[in-house]
């Protein structure tokens, strides 16, 4: 029976000693890892959705026109005509937009236009005479 009793003592004791002492194994360091690994993931997983919306809303929304794209530009520049002005529908990083340019008294002007919106994303402005 001793024998018995002091191999139990003996297999509990190298158990004990194998699995930590009973402690729990994670450092500090490891659980802090753990816990910013999940909220990165949470925060990317709530981030994508985000975008995701943002997306649908754009394709749902309406698309202003290229018509009133064009308006938006030519407002921005006094006295140049719709002759002046050269303008294509784009998707830039995810976005519809409008882009074009306006050349008007040695002036040529760059613009994008957010085409849900009508906001004027970029606007640009250089002489014709510098290269």
């Amino acid at each position: 029976m001793k024998k018995i009793s002091m191999i139990s003592a003996v297999f509990l004791f190298g158990l004990f000693i194998l699995t930590g002492c009973g402690a729990n194994n994670t450092s500090p360091n490891d659980t802090e890892a753990t816990t910013t690994s999940v909220s990165s993931a949470d925060t990317h997983a709530v981030s994508t959705q985000n975008e995701q919306k943002t997306t649908e809303n754009r394709n749902t929304s309406a698309l202003i026109s290229r018509e009133k794209a064009s308006e938006i530009a030519l407002a921005k520049v006094k006295g140049a005509k719709k002759n002046d002005l050269r303008i294509h529908k784009d998707f830039e990083d995810g976005k519809e937009v409008y882009e074009g340019s306006i050349v008007f008294q040695d002036v040529e002007y760059d613009f994008e236009i957010d085409a849900h919106t009508g906001e004027i994303l970029e606007w640009e402005q250089e002489s014709v005479f510098d290269d």
